[in-house]
């Protein structure tokens, strides 16, 4: 526990060094990380990675991370497990509802709650030169 901690606070500290999220930004996201890093088995330098370069981990740890965090942030239901558009497209700005809707759509299928955020994310983080086609 007392490892997991240090490398929670080694992540924070590069954090604030090298990305453009202020202090003040990452203090009201803190609860949520350390929350998240805690209750699943993620690697802190993926939760880093992800943080400041939004990128994704194709393994099970990271992707209950990524489920965590939604749920936390109120993107996806913890009870239904129902994925907000609204939610989406606060978390990620650079989205259109359209677009949300439809990666949403996509996942509509699956029900490892994990997985589902993972596909979600990937749909509308890693596809975004689609946009013009499909949305």
């Amino acid at each position: 526990l007392a490892m997991k901690l240090e490398l929670i606070a080694l992540v924070v500290g590069l954090h604030l060094v090298v990305s453009q999220t202020t202090e003040q930004e990452l203090t009201s996201k803190w609860p949520t990380i350390s929350t998240c890093i805690c209750n699943t088995t993620v690697k802190a330098d993926q939760v880093y990675q992800w943080i400041n370069k939004k990128t994704l981990f194709n393994n099970a740890e990271f992707k209950c991370y990524l489920r965590c965090e939604a749920q936390r942030t109120e993107v996806m239901s913890s009870t239904t497990g129902v994925v907000s558009v609204t939610g989406l497209v606060k978390a990620y700005p650079a989205t259109t509802q359209a677009k949300a809707q439809a990666c949403i759509n996509l996942s509509a299928s699956v029900t490892n709650r994990c997985q589902k955020m993972y596909d979600i994310l990937t749909c509308i983080l890693v596809y975004p030169a689609c946009d013009d086609i499909f949305w």
